[in-house]
């Protein structure tokens, strides 16, 4: 009888997916996944796609604090420069969308390495205050940099025709020294098709391919680097920095590299959210974005990818499941939905801190103790 999970080689411990009962699972997954859009509405893939974007920049987030222990209040900030780096190549410079989603990647890993130049000298609090900084700086830019960050169209208007009567016929023509020019100004970036290798991504649903694609792929690639020397190389750091740097670990090298690895996962975030929403603005990139970016690592768990997931998730679903209260209340005790309408943040907040009172570790922890007791009943005390 099984009763655990011990590694007796290193073979064994690199192993990504363990048994076949792990593939088995991860198979029936895959398939769900693929299948999603052709079973629900479109509504619950726009919701299905949110998570994934979350996902993206949850991962991002946590390589930088989780494994590295670099805290960072700028996610959102980063995300933003994402964003508008998509949108400006695709809008502006006409570069393909494809093109565009990594371009934004290293537009915000290049960014993220000047937010992260303080982290060699500060740490804990103080590199917190640093790129609150950041993200209270970004955040001006995408709403005044008026020349990058809006969009600009023009109307040409006639304003006096000249009439004239010819052989008996009325002739008229615009007189060219009354046009007016009209210039209207919008907040943000919009276009109204995105494709990708010819086909329309105009729905929720064709969006969702692309999104669970590059989700699957960057959540993958940063499960691998975990177990790489650079991951390990974060691990130390973290831990302790000092120790770090007298086994010949280079601090300047490893934390600007996880500053510019986060960022580029924020960058991709970005640019996915624009594709999402066909438009962008400094409206979506807050200060309250990167707190709930902070707020789904820690309750997920800090330093696991997995947890990641399941902090992008319960952070997304919560509101919508308190949305769908409030409606469904709503025949019932109209008075009592307005209330929990106007309280739902409130909510949303007390179960994030009761959640982190009973269970500090996150939701990762609580996974594990799940498989613990199935690995090893009936012995699971």
């Amino acid at each position: 009888m099984r009763s655990g999970n011990f590694k007796v080689n290193y073979v064994g411990d690199e192993v990504l997916f363990e048994g076949p009962f792990v593939r088995f699972w991860l198979a029936v997954g895959a398939i769900l996944l693929v299948i999603l859009p052709m079973i629900t509405s479109s509504s619950v893939i726009l919701v299905a796609n949110l998570i994934c974007i979350y996902v993206i920049g949850a991962v991002g987030l946590n390589l930088l604090t989780g494994f590295t222990g670099q805290i960072s209040l700028g996610h959102a900030g980063i995300m933003g420069v994402g964003g508008f780096t998509c949108a400006i190549l695709v809008y502006k410079l006409g570069l393909p969308y494809l093109l565009a989603l990594p371009a934004s990647g290293l537009m915000a890993a290049a960014v993220g390495i000047l937010v992260g130049v303080p982290s060699l000298r500060i740490k804990g609090l103080y590199l917190c205050i640093a790129t609150l900084a950041a993200q209270v700086i970004l955040y001006h830019l995408f709403g005044h940099w008026k020349a990058l960050t809006y969009t600009y169209t023009y109307e040409v208007n006639v304003g006096n025709f000249i009439d004239l009567t010819l052989f008996g016929l009325n002739l008229s023509w615009p007189d060219l020294t009354s046009l007016v020019f009209t210039e209207k100004v919008s907040a943000g970036i919009s276009i109204e098709r995105l494709s990708v290798l010819g086909m329309n991504l105009g729905t929720e649903k064709r969006f969702y391919y692309l999104v669970i694609i590059l989700t699957v792929g960057l959540v993958f690639f940063a499960r691998n680097v975990v177990r790489t020397r650079v991951g390990r190389a974060f691990v130390a750091i973290r831990d302790r920095d000092l120790a770090a740097e007298i086994i010949g670990i280079n601090l300047f090298r490893y934390k600007l590299t996880a500053f510019a690895v986060s960022s580029f996962y924020a960058g991709v975030a970005g640019a996915l959210m624009f594709g999402l929403y066909k438009n962008v603005s400094d409206q979506y990139f807050t200060l309250s974005l990167s707190i709930a970016y902070v707020a789904m690592i820690i309750v997920g768990g800090l330093g696991s990818i997995l947890g990641s997931i399941f902090g992008a998730v319960f952070i997304t679903l919560i509101p919508q499941v308190l949305q769908a209260a409030t409606a469904s209340l709503q025949p019932v005790v109209p008075k009592l939905t307005s209330y929990l309408e106007f309280a739902k943040e409130i909510i949303f907040g007390i179960l994030i801190v009761v959640f982190l009172i009973f269970e500090p570790h996150g939701l990762n922890a609580v996974w594990g103790r799940i498989k613990a007791s199935f690995n090893l009943w009936p012995f699971s005390y």
